[in-house]
């Protein structure tokens, strides 16, 4: 292989690697709701607020896959240095926020615990609700690739 196809094939897994850190960033944050259903990709068993995350995923990752187009648009133009020092700057203030939050965790905790109750089953996210920023990264790869990535940062931002 060329060596402008190795760089392209790295620099796809570091983007996806930061896409993947963004969605458990997201994961993380919200919460599971009780009950049972959705594990099959059935529309019927999706909520409201299912929905309301399936659109957020998508638009979060037509975002993400303009920005990973935008670091292989960097490698290729000679400022690889810079789309090296992007993801690497990126983890770092992942890392830096979670740190600073287990600190402040710590340091301003109620100190009362609550009761241990019980854990409900968690309900599995439907198909469509799971697909939908890995959908939503290949859109936004495909846009950057047709010429409509830039107007669509422009008209968002």
């Amino acid at each position: 292989m060329s060596e402008l196809t190795n760089v392209v094939l790295i620099f796809t897994v570091v983007g996806l690697t930061i896409a993947a850190g963004v969605w458990f960033l997201v994961r993380a944050n919200s919460q599971p709701s009780a009950g049972s259903g959705g594990a099959t990709g059935d529309l019927s068993n999706m909520r409201i607020m299912d929905w309301f995350n399936t659109a957020v995923n998508i638009v979060v990752g037509v975002l993400l896959g303009i920005g990973i187009a935008g670091l292989v648009q960097l490698i290729t133009t000679g400022f690889w240095f810079v789309a090296i020092l992007i993801p690497i700057l990126f983890a770092g203030v992942l890392l830096f926020d979670s740190l600073i939050n287990g600190l402040v965790d710590r340091i301003f905790s109620t100190g009362i615990r609550s009761p241990r109750r019980p854990k409900a089953r968690r309900r599995r996210a439907p198909l469509l609700k799971r697909l939908s920023l890995p959908v939503g990264i290949l859109i936004g790869i495909a846009l950057a690739q047709v010429g409509l990535g830039d107007p669509l940062l422009g008209i968002i931002l």
